[in-house]
């Protein structure tokens, strides 16, 4: 599962980074290295929203939220009470007290935010646009297909987190098939039933012989 989920990463680290708490140290670090690769790269040369800055804002204090506790050595000492993942728990699983509440809030803040770009935001092209290779400076030219782009980046974030956690559950990506059921009725082997030969004209006319004499 490690493949799926560094490819989730692209797509939802900053998520992770938010909604994520008691993770170790290395995974801080990784969550925080695809976020920086996800949102400076993406956002120094892509177009995409203005109010996506939000979210780089909430990614670094959930970064220093993180550091703060790491400091105090909270996040070994809850791992150690509470038996959590080195991969995090979600933080909102102390309100809704269910793992499938504190998932489902999660899915709606993402796809409110996603609503909150399109509905609000402001389509932005960063300096790093030109330095593009030309083909896709010309697609993205066009604000229309640069509204496209940004918007299936944003809907990636919340298929990517979805990813995510399925990955971790251990869950399988596809479902194994069933073994075939045994038919109620066994199969019956077929038998011919041959006649018997009949007798050739010499048989009957020695059999007539020997009833005459």
């Amino acid at each position: 599962m490690w493949p799926v989920r560094l490819i989730a990463l692209l797509g939802c680290a900053e998520w992770l980074l938010i909604f994520r708490a008691w993770v170790s140290f290395r995974y801080l670090l990784l969550y925080a290295g695809f976020a920086a690769l996800r949102l400076l790269y993406f956002m120094n040369f892509f177009p995409h929203w203005d109010n996506n800055y939000l979210l780089v804002a909430c990614s670094f204090v959930a970064v220093i939220w993180h550091l703060r506790a790491l400091w105090r050595a909270n996040t070994s000492q809850n791992q150690q009470t509470y038996n959590t993942p080195e991969t995090g728990v979600p933080w909102l699983v102390i309100v809704t007290r269910n793992p499938q509440y504190a998932y489902g809030l999660e899915c709606a803040i993402i796809v409110g935010f996603i609503f909150l770009m399109f509905g609000y935001g402001n389509l932005m092209y960063p300096r790093g646009f030109l330095s593009l290779p030309p083909f896709l400076q010309a697609l993205l030219a066009s604000p229309s297909n640069a509204k496209v782009f940004a918007g299936l980046n944003a809907l990636w974030m919340a298929f990517a987190y979805a990813l995510w956690n399925l990955a971790i559950s251990g869950k399988p990506l596809w479902p194994t098939r069933a073994a075939p059921r045994a038919e109620p009725y066994q199969h019956v082997r077929e038998q011919t039933h041959t006649p018997p030969p009949l007798p050739s004209v010499k048989d009957l006319s020695d059999d007539l012989g020997n009833s005459g004499s």
